[in-house]
């Protein structure tokens, strides 16, 4: 019995998770009345070559058993509403895996046009999300502001007739 809780002892030790994640530095700015510039990009997008990536994640209850542990941070999915974030987490998790999966090796930066296909199994205390993505890869050419002008929409109305 002191053998078995040893050992067990030992692999639980031995075992550890890793998390990858990859990202961008940003700084939040409150300025309500504040109109930012936004930063506009110039794409290449080759039409012939495609990005292909594939995740799968085990889930017992809720937690995770298997899959990725590398992601694609800042991914984005128009299937999601305010509040599907909260139900479609771990599928939002296995699509940015298998995005991750897609551009790794590819020397792409961006999928242009990602297509999903997610298939989920989901028996009574187990659930395994497939997820694979297909589009095109992007290339970043050229980061630019729009040039800014002050006053440009302002228009500004001048009565002459008011009296002082």
């Amino acid at each position: 019995m002191k053998k078995l809780l040893l050992t067990l002892s030992i692999v639980l030790a031995l075992t550890s998770c890793t998390t990858t994640r990859t990202g961008v530095l940003s700084t939040p700015a409150y300025a309500p009345k504040a109109e930012i510039n936004p930063i506009r990009a110039n794409i290449e997008v080759d039409m012939n070559k495609n990005l292909v990536g594939e995740s799968t994640s085990s889930y017992f209850l809720i937690f995770q058993v298997g899959g990725g542990n590398k992601f694609a941070d800042g991914m984005s999915y128009s299937s999601d509403t305010n509040f599907s974030f909260l139900f479609k987490a771990r599928e939002n998790k296995t699509k940015s895996a298998a995005a991750y999966n897609a551009i790794e090796n590819s020397g792409a930066d961006i999928i242009v046009h990602p297509n999903y296909v997610v298939e989920i199994h989901d028996y009574l205390l187990f659930k395994e999300i497939k997820v694979k993505v297909t589009g095109y890869a992007g290339y970043f050419k050229k980061f630019y502001q729009k040039e800014y002008k002050d006053n440009e929409d302002v228009q500004l109305k001048l009565d002459v007739s008011a009296k002082k």
